[in-house]
């Protein structure tokens, strides 16, 4: 509570996603990603609280509710403004992509890609599968390989910026602009195995009192990607919330890429 304002946001959200990429030549490249988002009362509240005993996180926080349940609300002025008491999902935004490759911004130590991301309102704001507004965003994908002259290390940064549109979740509180900054290590350990960690950052999206809303978040990424085939490989990242609570306690990913 803070202000005029209470937000509560127990529960689990587990999203799945089909990207698709298709080079249209050389350098430009086309990208479509469809979301599938499921909230739920969820069945891993244990798991987590170990978790954050074995990293000497407190847990105080997550004791003030019953385990297991879902409940995602957010007050204003005693009006309720966001509701989902109940497990659903749903298709979430489209997004659409382009990513332009220069030439000759390419080189063996030093690769950079600049994307560009129109995101569609498909989803159900209602149920918080999507925002119900049209948004758009521009990164630039920045690798460096051959770090302190090692083969096997690599530096990815990405820096963003994005553009809201006003939407139907809070929209009389959102931000027409936000940022964001991810960088990662990244150490091939043989031909297989690369293992990774990553910090990913960005500005909030609503003008809030609430730290949940109102701050910036900042997480932690721990990955492994293992390549079996030269057209395939599989990847898993767990992450952790690390300063804010606008980022969520724990997060799990598991991606299967196919060229």
């Amino acid at each position: 509570v803070a202000g005029q304002e209470a937000i509560i946001l127990d529960g689990e959200t587990y999203k799945t996603t089909l990207d698709f990429a298709y080079g249209l030549n050389d350098q430009w490249l086309a990208r479509l990603s469809i979301p599938y988002i499921q909230h739920s009362s969820g069945l891993l509240d244990n798991a987590i609280e170990q978790w954050h005993k074995g990293l000497g996180l407190s847990n105080a926080r997550r004791s003030r509710f019953s385990r297991n349940q879902l409940r995602y609300e957010y007050v204003e002025n005693g009006q309720p403004k966001v509701s989902v008491l109940n497990a659903g999902g749903g298709i979430g935004d489209i997004t659409l992509g382009l990513s332009f490759m220069p030439v000759s911004w390419q080189s063996r130590a030093v690769f950079r890609v600049i994307n560009m991301d129109v995101k569609l309102p498909v989803g159900d704001a209602e149920r918080l599968t999507g925002n119900g507004a049209i948004d758009g965003g521009l990164s630039i994908n920045m690798r460096y390989s051959n770090l302190f002259q090692s083969r096997r290390l690599t530096l990815r940064v990405v820096p963003g910026v994005q553009w809201h549109a006003q939407g139907n979740v809070i929209p009389a509180r959102q931000k027409d602009i936000s940022y964001s900054l991810d960088g990662g290590l990244h150490w091939k350990a043989n031909k297989a195995l690369t293992l990774s960690t990553q910090l990913n950052f960005h500005t909030a999206y609503f003008d809030s009192q609430l730290n949940e809303l109102g701050k910036d978040s900042i997480q932690l990424l721990l990955a492994g990607a293992y390549r079996l085939e030269e057209d395939i490989s599989y990847q898993f990242a767990l992450g952790e919330n690390l300063f804010t609570d606008a980022t969520a306690d724990v997060s799990l990913h598991f991606m299967v890429q196919l060229r």
